[in-house]
């Protein structure tokens, strides 16, 4: 067997992107989202306020509902537990922004329009008021339930 050294930072430099690199971008296709509409996004600005795993993440996380964002966000603001079961639950309190994300998320004062999925369900959930005492409650209401 023949050794070789693998050279992890010249990978690194090829293929990581630094998420100060892009706090915009543009995209030019058609495309479904789950706000149920299906939009033209031909030179629109997209502003990107959560980091890019983040988002990553919390976009795997919506499309397992695979319904509007603000239907979502509206069935925490209500306390429907129902709707979601205890692990999905338990993993969006894993997402729930910190700090800094949610001064963040509160100031934007932007387009609805610019923001990705991700960012734009985190902006409606930190306007919900006391939305992790929310997602709490009905984490045990979950758990608690017959």
């Amino acid at each position: 067997m023949v050794d070789f050294e693998l050279d992890t930072q010249r990978m690194e430099e090829m293929f990581s992107r630094s998420d100060t690199q892009l706090p915009l971008r543009k995209t030019g296709s058609i495309k479904k989202t789950v706000r149920g509409l299906s939009r033209s996004t031909q030179g629109l600005q997209r502003v990107l306020i959560l980091n890019s795993k983040k988002s990553m993440n919390v976009g795997i996380f919506l499309k397992q509902f695979k319904r509007p964002l603000r239907d979502i966000v509206d069935d925490i603001r209500r306390g429907n537990w129902l709707r979601f079961g205890a692990g999905k639950l338990k993993e969006l309190c894993k997402l729930l922004p910190e700090e800094g994300e949610v001064k963040k998320l509160q100031s934007f004062s932007g387009d609805l329009t610019q923001l990705s999925d991700p960012d734009l369900f985190m902006v409606l959930l930190v306007k919900v008021p006391g939305y992790e005492e929310r997602l709490r409650t009905l984490m045990l209401r979950e758990e608690s339930s017959p």
